[in-house]
């Protein structure tokens, strides 16, 4: 799908704030330049295919601060400006790149599983080359005492949205 096909379907999609959909990406994750354990160079590329369901038009903000409620906490946690980026016209799921005229990036708050495919240099990866690149070549992921899992996508790197 195109970059404005993709704007479509999901401003189609977005009746209501909200709302559950269907997304697949393909993402390019961010490796280290060197394996953490032998030190060799990394000389090849990893994609990750992954769907997920996911709502649009949610509140970070609000997200956090009901999940602290109902841990009891005050409702007190207030959402930085994302980096790089703006909202475009109100919407709290259609962002912009500041520096970039024209890159744009949907906000989701990730719900339920997701499923995730390895590609090493365009082919499925092993079990065992999965763990070998989340042991040495894959960003660790944060702790979230929350469980609200928001995530930004570059609108190229989503294939289809239901």
């Amino acid at each position: 799908m195109t970059k404005d096909e993709i704007i479509a379907a999901v401003a189609k999609l977005n009746r209501q704030n909200g709302a559950f959909y269907g997304f697949e990406t393909l993402t390019t994750p961010h490796l280290t330049k060197k394996n953490r354990t032998t030190k060799e160079p990394t000389t090849f590329t990893v994609q990750i295919r992954s769907t997920f369901s996911a709502m649009l038009g949610v509140s970070y903000e609000n997200a956090v601060n009901n999940a602290k409620e109902r841990r009891g906490e005050e409702r007190d946690f207030v959402a930085q400006k994302p980096s790089g980026k703006h909202y475009v016209g109100g919407s709290k799921w259609l962002m912009e790149a500041d520096k970039v005229e024209g890159k744009f990036y949907i906000a989701v708050d990730k719900v339920g599983g997701v499923k995730r495919t390895y590609l090493i240099d365009g082919r499925e990866a092993t079990e065992a080359e999965i763990e070998d690149l989340k042991a040495n070549y894959l960003d660790k992921p944060s702790a979230n005492p929350y469980g609200v899992t928001w995530r930004t996508y570059g609108v190229e790197s989503i294939l289809r949205v239901a």
